[in-house]
């Protein structure tokens, strides 16, 4: 009797021992399933990894040249900036000068055609230059005092500094 129940309680054990043995084959195959899949996870975040680290070297290089371009563009504006602000001056000068010489023209000239010669080729000259590229287009008026060709301004009818310091408001001017 002692040989039977031993016996019983040995298959017993043996059963539980088989069904516990067949749940740790059950979760080492589910534990080596998820391994493999965080394997080929970690392999894909690896790539994903050198990829944006290889972009971001990309980029790095892409903002330093950008950054080189940037200040290199600025170089040249300045000095093109230095460029025209010395036309600026010279011209502003050549019209201080033109307007000087209008000025004594008639205010020393008796000859009425050659004031009238003088203050046209000076219209026509301001008038060539105003319609360029920087110029500033104003309507034609009659200059204070004269009639005829000649006395056509575009200054907007005022004196010859200042129209200049109309036109260039944004320099310094003094006379």
């Amino acid at each position: 009797f002692k040989l039977r129940s031993q016996n019983s309680q040995l298959r017993t054990d043996f059963e539980l021992l088989k069904e516990n043995n067949q749940r740790l084959m059950d979760a080492n195959a589910s534990a080596g399933a998820s391994f493999a899949a965080l394997n080929q996870h970690a392999k894909q975040m690896s790539k994903t990894n050198n990829k944006l680290k290889a972009d971001a070297t990309k980029y790095k290089q892409q903002a330093h040249a950008l950054t080189m371009a940037q200040v290199e563009l600025k170089e040249e504006l300045k000095m093109k900036q230095g460029t025209y602000i010395a036309e600026v001056h010279s011209r502003l000068n050549y019209q201080r000068t033109m307007s000087k010489i209008v000025d004594i023209v008639q205010d020393r000239c008796h000859d009425h055609r050659l004031v009238e010669d003088v203050l046209t080729i000076s219209d026509t000259c301001e008038s060539d230059y105003m319609s360029g590229p920087t110029g500033v287009d104003f309507t034609p008026q009659k200059r204070p005092g004269s009639s005829g060709l000649g006395s056509i301004s575009l200054s907007g009818g005022l004196s010859g500094s200042a129209s200049l310091k109309n036109r260039f408001k944004s320099f310094l001017f003094s006379d």
